[in-house]
């Protein structure tokens, strides 16, 4: 019985996730920050949001690790080249672009955070939506469908109290 009781604890300890992960040493995350302007928060916040929240910065072990997965800055002429080429731009179209939605190159690090904005720029801060940026009056409709919803329980009140008034008399 003892063996058993021994086995289930080495097997539960042997399972348990391992958390100590290396992180990015301090001092080098602080010059690479410093190095591509953002504070380490909004560098965080970012790389949150481009992995849907599956990582954050305490997972890269390393700047070369990170570098890697953000992928080359804007200042990279031959990967900026590339993002132009795959999407049919010229520097002055997208610089139009930019300019057209208030927005402009210095606003960008990345060269994958700039092309990942490319649909929204193009569609006039309208992408994502089917019926060209109107969004559905989902207020009113949410409106109608309460007001259903208490007409349906106030037609159930009444039929139930009617039925409780003929059962009483």
């Amino acid at each position: 019985m003892r063996k058993k009781w021994l086995l289930f604890i080495i097997a539960g300890l042997l399972l348990l996730p391992v958390s100590a992960q290396a992180a990015i040493p301090p001092a080098d995350l602080a010059a690479y920050t410093e190095e591509i302007g953002w504070p380490e928060w909004v560098l965080d916040l970012y790389i949150s949001y481009k992995s849907g929240e599956k990582r954050d910065l305490q997972s890269f072990n390393s700047i070369a690790e990170l570098e890697k997965y953000l992928g080359p800055r804007l200042t990279d002429e031959q990967a900026f080249q590339a993002m132009l080429n795959r999407n049919g731009l010229t520097r002055n179209q997208l610089n139009d672009l930019l300019a057209k939605n208030d927005t402009s190159l210095s606003d960008y690090t990345f060269v994958q955070e700039l092309e990942d904005d490319l649909p929204l720029l193009f569609a006039d801060g309208k992408a994502g939506t089917e019926n060209g940026g109107k969004l559905p009056n989902t207020a009113g409709n949410y409106a109608v469908y309460a007001l259903a919803g208490a007409l349906i329980m106030l037609g159930g009140a009444a039929f139930l109290y009617g039925g409780w008034r003929r059962r009483a008399s």
